[in-house]
């Protein structure tokens, strides 16, 4: 983390009291480029990340979003107590991915809302720690097991296709996606039993696909993101609330 991002960062929250999360731009590790920023999510709840053009033009500004990334975000703890409405903060069921996706629902529930600002607060070495079969894996369950929540059946349909999309001839994957599959019957059902029905947000952003995007998505991922940083671009003014 660089040496002002703790300020910049608190000094945003003191600022917005409606805020419970907020991230900043991540760069990577030995590399150029952005690691992760701020995500807008899908209604096959696809998380999507800015384009770094798109962060060009949001430079300096306090923008709406729909969740955090895990990678170095801040959180307000009463935002995290109330949302999850015990002394233990986070879904500890979640294993690796969908936990920071999971954490901004519930914060957009409890009545808050989820900022990023276009600047760089740290730089992070990405994938680390995981081995591709455990991330393959439990990438697949968690958010199928999301997308089961929080969306219809042909959306569910659609996100598992995408899971496959790169997989149909690796008999090892399809193996572990099918596991995936299963198993995120299971993780949803504990997460109903302790949250109950849950709907999200009308407050939260929500990039709605068409029957025709969710078609280009399946074949290819870069379509999506594409589309939906277009219509990021397209609501600058709408998601901005401050500029800093």
């Amino acid at each position: 983390m660089f040496n002002e991002s703790l300020r910049v960062y608190i000094d945003v929250l003191e600022s917005f009291s409606e805020l419970g999360a907020l991230q900043g731009v991540i760069l990577r590790l030995n590399e150029s480029g952005i690691d992760s920023s701020g995500l807008y999510l899908t209604d096959i709840m696809m998380p999507v990340p800015f384009y770094e053009h798109v962060l060009d033009l949001y430079r300096d500004r306090v923008v709406i979003c729909s969740a955090v990334e895990g990678t170095c975000p801040i959180f307000r703890i009463n935002a995290l107590s109330k949302a999850f409405a015990s002394e233990k903060i986070f879904e500890e069921s979640f294993y690796g991915f969908g936990e920071d996706i999971f954490t901004s629902i519930r914060l957009w529930r409890a009545g808050y809302k989820i900022a990023f600002i276009s600047r760089p607060v740290a730089k992070h070495k990405r994938g680390a720690t995981w081995r591709s079969s455990e991330a393959l894996y439990y990438s697949a369950r968690n958010f199928l097991a999301m997308t089961k929540m929080f969306s219809g059946v042909r959306k569910q349909f659609i996100r598992t296709l995408t899971f496959l999309r790169g997989s149909y001839n690796n008999p090892k994957a399809i193996n572990l996606l099918f596991k995936a599959y299963i198993d995120s019957d299971k993780l949803m059902k504990k997460l109903l039993d302790k949250y109950g029905r849950q709907k999200l947000s009308e407050e939260m952003p929500l990039i709605k696909i068409s029957p025709m995007k969710e078609f280009s998505t399946i074949l290819l991922r870069r379509t999506l993101v594409s589309y939906v940083n277009q219509i990021i671009s397209k609501n600058i003014n709408r998601f901005t609330i401050a500029r800093i």
